[in-house]
């Protein structure tokens, strides 16, 4: 992994062979970032499949607020708009990502959006969809609520 942050002028290296230690090092001309090097064995490559990273990307890090990259194109693609307060998202914003959250293609009945700051900061919404799938057998296969923390689930 060479890692470079925007308040350093040297970039670092962090190399581990498996075995649950590793070694940090200084490392020269590493660009303002981080650049992720694997390597794998032949019965693992699966992992590394542009494919399968962007489904990991989406699943767990979309909302992250650092842009992802994988092969040179932007993977997470989607805003996390419960960090904003309910006036500054568009009717718009909330069926966009509720179409993308929920695989519906239709806008939800009711929506709830949520924020408290004391005794712990809470950024939320909740939406009910316009009808209940289950009862013509095509209910979702995850069902109940993601709960993400700082952007991730």
């Amino acid at each position: 992994v060479y890692s470079k942050s925007v308040k350093e002028d040297k970039g670092h290296c962090w190399e581990s062979d498996g075995s649950g230690s590793y070694k940090l090092r200084e490392a020269e001309g590493v660009q303002q970032g981080t650049k992720i090097i694997i390597s794998l064995r032949s019965e693992t490559e699966m992992f590394a499949s542009k494919n399968y990273i962007k489904t990991i990307v989406d699943k767990y890090s979309n909302f992250v607020s650092h842009d992802i990259f994988v092969n040179g194109e932007k993977a997470n693609q989607i805003q996390a708009i419960w960090t904003n307060t309910p006036s500054q998202v568009t009717e718009e914003q909330h069926t966009e990502f509720y179409k993308y959250i929920s695989n519906n293609y239709d806008a939800p009945t009711y929506r709830i959006m949520y924020q408290a700051d004391a005794p712990v900061s809470i950024q939320s919404i909740f939406y009910v969809p316009q009808m209940h799938t289950e009862k013509y057998g095509m209910g979702r296969m995850e069902l109940g609520v993601n709960l993400y923390s700082r952007k991730v689930l």
